[in-house]
């Protein structure tokens, strides 16, 4: 019995492995029903001639029974006959037992394996891994980081292929086409350098390589692996429906990850002091996001400027919302100042930042182009404004001024700009640079409509009397130009403190549809007194009335004095007060400069420094990012070593939504898009790696023919045993022995 028990076992453990190895085999609905067994080791088969041996032996254990005569022999010769039946019968049990253990033996060293349509075979293959690299794989669950998991799975793709297949290791955030193919030590060593990025691509993307990737594949035989979490707000954010690739390519889709770990963010920010001053308070908002499905309770929030920390705030955010937080921070020096929000946030860190850069004025240059003479603004600017330098300059000088020395133009009593000044001033306008009007008292208004024209900034009519003059009593008290002049308190109280001019004659202004305007002071009639035009990339501000006291007492009222102070400012600052870039969506970036010397970008943070694509129009010059790799921070744009600008660089916030597609959610889009040929494989090296061995090689049957090899010696153990029982009747020859005849 004991030698059956360890029979019994060691079938049992047989089986299992047989059912494992079946598992791998017929996974995923990969059932062939044209299938075919080969022989891996068709040598072993000569030992089918063993089979002889038990024949042989069979024929000559054959022996006639020796005749003994009895005096009554009916009754011996009927036993005898029964004997030799049941003879025959077990022998040839027995031989047929001992021919089907040895057959099954002999096949099971002959190695046979069942293969498929969908088995590839032993022949080489070219192997293309794309790994998704962006930063949305730093997210991690019980397994580790997903990035590392990806990694983890190439490696066990790479070793499950044969030494003589050839890798092609790509990062998903810049896949090459035509890049040559690899062994397998080198695509091992390729698959350790990689690292995550910060940009990421669609799933439509990634299949429209098909071929591209396999341009120098040495095998007919292609795999192409895509191993990433498929993060919803990316990897299949588009609809497009990729390029069918060529039919010798198998695609397979490897889902990592797995699970929507809560995320909270920073996504934006937003400075809300329009006039920025040493000593004075900078406010600004940041929109956080909770990504997750709980709540979040006290998030601290730091703010750091010039490398100190400058502000602190505790937020609670309900699950699934956002929320603008109110910061504040005084800036103690004057120039560029940048610094980041940052917050303490998992699963993920990369979106834990956001950084901005303001520019402080310490006193600035101002030009003030005096067509007719103005005595209150230069009462203003020469005696009071000790922050600005004022550059006076005539109309008929001004083709020979440098615009590029200055952000803000003030234009006192424009009448008829010749068309040198009016291209000089439109080109100023369009590279970011601010102008003030105030028109003549002899305008010519075709002439000046022809430079507002080609500024989008609407039309003015022939000047409007007034006999007995109208107060310029609407103002938009909520416009930076009046923040910080009246005393805290309500809107009805600033209105009183509003000193309202009187206005006797003015030029009406009509907008143009095209450009965003506000008239900032209006008379009782809506006839705008100020307008403020936004148009190219600076601001207009353009007055109806001339500084005459014919046409409006403004120059004497008390809010003339602030209301010019902050307009400068304003035109000062307008295009520094938050430069900010996002990776991946950039914008053309204009500086008012020209000349031979390249802008260089400084990473504030260290680094080597960087030259973007740039061209010089007019006084301007306008930088382009599209093709370079910028990491996340502040940037000095710098030129001849003086600092122009400091240029924010942010994420964009679509890494930083977590929420992946399930492999039923996978499958039903690449079935969508045409793809049912793909394969939606698991996250388990393990099984991916025996996955792809049975497919190589197909299911191997040894084990079953082993398996039926001990079958058969069992039977045959139990076949003997039966026969040699005390039960079994002897045979005639000895039952008459030692008897004499009658």
């Amino acid at each position: 019995m004991h030698l059956f028990t360890v029979l019994e076992i060691a079938a049992f453990r047989v089986i299992l492995h047989a059912n494992l190895c079946l598992k791998f085999a017929y996974a995923e609905r990969r059932i062939d029903e044209n299938v075919a067994m080969n022989v891996l080791n068709p040598l072993a088969l000569w030992g089918l001639l063993a089979l002889a041996v038990p024949v042989i032996v069979h024929f000559f254990n054959l022996q006639r029974p020796k005749q003994l005569l009895f005096s009554n022999v009916a009754f011996v010769r009927e036993i005898q006959r029964t004997v030799v039946r049941r003879l025959k019968l077990r022998q040839l049990l027995l031989l047929a037992l001992r021919l089907l253990a040895v057959a099954a033996l002999v096949l099971a060293f002959s190695n046979p394996v069942l293969t498929g349509a969908g088995a590839t075979g032993p022949g080489s293959r070219s192997v293309a891994i794309l790994i998704d690299n962006s930063f949305s794989m730093t997210a991690s669950n019980e397994r580790g980081p997903y990035f590392q998991q990806a990694l983890s799975l190439a490696r066990s793709i790479i070793r499950s292929y044969g030494p003589q297949d050839e890798f092609l290791i790509m990062a998903a955030s810049d896949p090459k086409p035509n890049l040559p193919f690899s062994g397998m030590d080198e695509a091992l060593d390729q698959v350790q350098q990689l690292a995550v990025r910060q940009h990421s691509r669609t799933l439509g993307e990634w299949l429209s390589l098909g071929g591209a990737l396999f341009g120098r594949a040495s095998y007919a035989g292609q795999d192409l692996y895509l191993l990433s979490d498929f993060q919803q707000s990316t990897i299949l954010a588009d609809s497009s429906v990729p390029a069918a690739s060529s039919p010798g390519i198998r695609v397979f889709v490897s889902h990592v990850g797995g699970r929507h770990p809560g995320n909270v963010y920073l996504t934006g920010h937003r400075i809300e002091s329009a006039v920025l001053e040493p000593d004075k308070p900078v406010s600004m908002r940041m929109t956080l996001v909770n990504d997750g499905g709980s709540e979040v309770r006290d998030l601290s929030i730091r703010l750091l400027a010039d490398g100190k920390i400058a502000a602190i705030s505790n937020v609670s955010l309900p699950a699934g919302g956002s929320q603008e937080v109110p910061m504040a921070f005084t800036p103690g020096r004057s120039g560029w100042i940048s610094g980041y929000a940052e917050l303490d946030d998992q699963p993920v860190s990369f979106d834990n930042r956001r950084y901005f850069s303001i520019y402080v004025p310490e006193q600035e240059q101002i030009l003030i182009v005096e067509e007719q003479s103005s005595r209150p603004l230069r009462i203003l600017y020469q005696n009071l404004f000790k922050t600005f330098s004022p550059a006076f300059v005539s109309s008929q000088a001004f083709s020979t001024v440098d615009l590029r020395r200055y952000r803000a133009v003030i234009w006192a009593g424009m009448s008829q700009p010749g068309g040198g000044a009016a291209e000089r001033l439109q080109n100023f306008v369009q590279a970011g640079g601010n102008l003030l009007i105030f028109p003549g008292t002899r305008a010519s208004v075709p002439a000046l409509n022809s430079l507002l024209g080609t500024l989008e900034a609407g039309s003015m009519a022939e000047a409007v009397s007034i006999e007995s003059g109208a107060p310029a009593g609407v103002a938009d008290l909520s416009h930076p130009a009046f923040r910080g002049i009246f005393s805290p308190g309500s809107g009805r109280q600033a209105s009183r403190e509003f000193d309202a001019p009187s206005v006797f004659r003015y030029y009406p202004l009509s907008p143009d549809s095209r450009t965003v305007y506000t008239d900032i002071i209006q008379l009782e009639n809506r006839s705008p007194l100020l307008r403020e035009v936004r148009t190219g990339g600076g601001t207009l501000y353009l007055f109806s009335t001339p500084l005459e006291p014919e046409w409006t007492d403004l120059q004497i009222k008390s809010i003339f004095t602030p209301l010019m102070f902050r307009l400068s400012q304003l035109m000062n600052q307008a295009r520094e007060t938050a430069p900010s870039q996002i990776i991946g969506a950039y914008t053309p970036w204009s500086v008012r400069v020209s000349g031979p010397e390249l802008v260089q970008l400084v990473p504030e943070a260290g680094g080597a420094a960087l030259t973007p694509e740039q061209y010089v129009r007019n006084s301007a010059t306008t930088l382009v990012f599209d093709r370079m790799e910028l990491q996340e921070g502040n940037y000095r744009a710098v030129r001849q070593d003086s600092v122009l600008s400091v240029i924010s660089f942010n994420l964009p916030d679509t890494e930083s939504r977590l929420a992946q597609a399930d492999a039923s959610a996978l499958r039903a889009r690449l079935d969508a898009m045409g793809w049912q040929q793909a394969q939606v494989l698991g996250q388990d090296a393990d099984m991916i790696g025996k996955r792809i061995q049975l497919e190589r090689e197909g299911t191997p049957l040894w084990i079953y023919f082993m398996l039926a090899g001990l079958l058969f010696l069992l039977l045959e153990i139990v076949v003997l045993r039966t026969g040699t029982s005390g039960g079994a009747p002897q045979p005639a020859s000895q039952a008459g022995r030692g008897s004499q005849p009658d």
